[in-house]
């Protein structure tokens, strides 16, 4: 009867079987107009007819929940894995936090929404990863658990927010993993003294090497890379490069057969960077960026576009290095984290200053007001770098006023991706006393 007086007044029609609302605010007003038990029991009532779509059960079951319920939940990480699976981290994100919610307080709920936090930072929602994250570590105390849950803050911060913060967390992260997995220790063990190269600092000093012991000599090839970039990283902080080079070495030899993607192929990538190994840089950053796009981890995506624009820029691939930048501007848009658009901007503004196009200035003032507005983690060093870079190439025509620009320029890779374009200024400006000591350090490097 009801479905007659609806058809009658016009609000719904029945064609062949296919129900069509007048308009979709039709639909939104009688869903709001229903009390909230109605509302559940028409979802419990669409579960029951779901068939064999398990994702649409799941969540009609999860709307009509109004407790704790272990069958609800266990539905919906069906479907938190299932869309991990297939690359939807926005997806697993939600149906993890929903669980969450179903779950009683305990280890349990804070095992979830580490997961609903881990999704929203691989599909790139950093201030919802902030949120779940921290709401799980009201929760977790396995240590193995809270050690990737410190790791994830760690990333997050030293991404979008203090690079020494991130630092901080990440060496907490090595130290609680320390006794229950000692790999995992390792690798953040590496990623801490890898912070250390761009200049992380903590106001309670620690050795990143000190955080874990050395593996034994038949321990697996991986695990003895990660030591030998935990090696690298130590060198490379503080500029004995050949020491450095050495260790990365290693860690090459030990990993070029067996490509994965973990924190140690990260890192492969950054000591490719630090030592200016051009051609291995570009394949393993190309490697992960395959990688991400596969799996859909769009904050991974706009991490291996960025770090491999800094690769093609010093390699002169000026074309592909635009192409990346331009494709990472609105991929960190996206994220809601307006700081993280900085750094693809400020390469934009370097390639467009080398080219002399018109538009360098007005890059170099859009990623200048960004990193003023926002923080910028550990990118922030080479943005403020990259942007005296470009600065120095628009005022050429003023050896003095492009020489004030390039001597600011503190960051080693940057230096010396401009190292031609400094040295042939102080030249210019008289300055051969600071092009002599540029080249030193050159030399010193080479």
């Amino acid at each position: 009867d009801a479905l007659d007086e609806a058809e009658r007044a016009g609000l719904l029609r029945v064609e062949e079987g296919v129900v069509s609302l007048y308009h979709p605010l039709v639909r939104s007003a009688v869903y709001r107009a229903a009390t909230s038990a109605q509302r559940r029991a028409t979802h419990r009532a669409l579960a029951e007819v779901s068939g064999a779509d398990a994702d649409r059960r799941a969540w009609h079951l999860a709307a009509a929940a109004d407790r704790p319920d272990e069958q609800v939940v266990a539905a919906l990480d069906g479907v938190a894995e299932r869309a991990t699976g297939r690359g939807g981290h926005e997806a697993a994100d939600a149906a993890w936090a929903r669980a969450a919610e179903l779950t009683a307080p305990g280890p349990a709920r804070g095992r979830r929404l580490y997961r609903a936090a881990a999704a929203a930072w691989l599909g790139a929602h950093p201030s919802r990863a902030t949120a779940l994250a921290s709401a799980a570590a009201a929760e977790v105390t396995e240590p193995l658990l809270r050690a990737q849950l410190l790791a994830l803050q760690g990333q997050i911060a030293w991404t979008t927010g203090s690079l020494d913060d991130g630092y901080d967390l990440v060496a907490q992260a090595a130290r609680v993993a320390g006794d229950v997995d000692p790999a995992l220790a390792q690798q953040l063990a590496v990623i801490a003294a890898a912070l250390t190269v761009y200049g992380a600092r903590s106001p309670q000093p620690a050795d990143p090497a000190g955080l874990v012991a050395a593996p034994a000599p038949d321990a697996p090839p991986r695990v003895r890379a990660a030591a030998a970039l935990l090696r690298g990283f130590t060198a490379a902080a503080r500029r004995d490069w050949a020491a450095a080079a050495g260790s990365f070495r290693d860690a090459f030899a030990l990993t070029d057969a067996d490509v994965r993607d973990d924190h140690v192929q990260r890192n492969l990538g950054i000591a490719a960077l630090v030592i200016g190994d051009d051609e291995r840089g570009l394949r393993l950053h190309e490697q992960l960026l395959a990688a991400a796009r596969r799996t859909g981890a769009l904050a991974t995506v706009e991490y291996a576009l960025t770090r491999g624009v800094q690769i093609q820029l010093a390699a002169g691939a000026w074309a592909r290095a635009a192409g990346a930048a331009t494709e990472a501007v609105p991929l960190a848009a996206s994220t809601g984290h307006p700081g993280m658009v900085a750094l693809p901007t400020a390469q934009l503004a370097v390639l467009a200053a080398r080219r002399g196009d018109d538009d360098a200035e007005r890059l170099v003032d859009e990623a200048a007001g960004i990193r003023a507005g926002y923080p910028g983690g550990v990118t922030d060093v080479v943005v403020v770098d990259l942007l005296h870079w470009a600065r120095g190439l628009r005022a050429a025509r003023q050896p003095a006023t492009a020489l004030h620009h390039l001597e600011q320029i503190t960051e080693t890779g940057v230096s010396r991706m401009a190292a031609i374009d400094r040295l042939e200024t102080a030249a210019r400006a008289g300055r051969d006393d600071l092009a002599r000591a540029w080249l030193a350090e050159l030399e010193g490097f080479a």
